[in-house]
C-alpha cells in the first residue's frame, strides 16, 4: 500500500527537524492502532528515539482503498494515552 504524507506533515517535519522517515517508520512498525473519535482519524503508536529519548509516538492516518495518508506527529506521554482509552476518545482496533 502507498503511504503519502500530509502537506502538514511535511511542514511538522520540516519545522521541527524530525527525520523524514519517523512517520512512516512509526506506522509500518506500529505497535498499537486506536480509532480516534474526536478526529475520525486512526492512530498508530509506536516506540521510537525521538530526539535523543526513547517515546511513544503517535501519527494520526487516514485508509483509503489505495494509499494510507499520514497526517502528522507527535510524541505522547502514557498518562495521556491513558486518558484517552479511558474517556472513549481512542478505541482499540
Amino acid at each position: 500500500m502507498k503511504v503519502v504524507y500530509t502537506d502538514h506533515l511535511v511542514e511538522r517535519i520540516e519545522l521541527r527537524g524530525i527525520p523524514y522517515n519517523l512517520p512512516k517508520d512509526v506506522y509500518q512498525g506500529r505497535e498499537e492502532v486506536f480509532f480516534d473519535t474526536q478526529t475520525n482519524h486512526f492512530v498508530a503508536l509506536s516506540k521510537k528515539e525521538y530526539f535523543g529519548k526513547l517515546r511513544t509516538v503517535v501519527v494520526p492516518f487516514d485508509k483509503f482503498s489505495d494509499r494510507i495518508k499520514l497526517v502528522t506527529i507527535h510524541p505522547i506521554e502514557e498518562k495521556d494515552k491513558t486518558q484517552r482509552i479511558k474517556s472513549g476518545r481512542w478505541i482499540s482496533r
